[in-house]
């Protein structure tokens, strides 16, 4: 292999690295989103703020809201690679915000 089809395939490597590495904390922080949900939604008057996920939950109970989560991980598990990093990284930034926001509703309930 040739100096330059090797300095090449490192940009790639890299880019595939960090996606993977994304990918996995996407993974991390759905089952957070997933079990806090589960939960204020077991133990509280609070709703499903996502529309597509109040859609699935009142029609399928917490098994909607877990095809949904495993449905948008294959997707992107899926997509992973094909897919340009700062979308992966914008999926992770929501996921991480709808998670923080779950736990700031749940906290209160786990104190009580």
């Amino acid at each position: 292999m040739s100096s330059a089809a090797n300095a090449a395939a490192v940009p790639s490597a890299v880019s595939s690295s960090r996606n993977r590495v994304l990918l996995g904390l996407l993974v991390v922080l759905q089952i957070a989103d997933f079990f806090t949900t589960d939960f204020a939604l077991a133990h509280s008057a609070l709703g499903e703020g996502n529309p597509a996920m109040a859609w699935c939950f009142s029609s399928q109970g917490i098994l909607g809201i877990a095809f949904g989560k495993v449905a948008l991980l294959g997707f992107v598990a899926l997509a992973t690679n094909s897919i340009p990093r700062w979308s992966l990284a914008l999926i992770v930034v929501v996921s991480a915000l709808a998670a923080g926001n779950n736990l700031f509703h749940v906290a209160p309930l786990l104190t009580s």
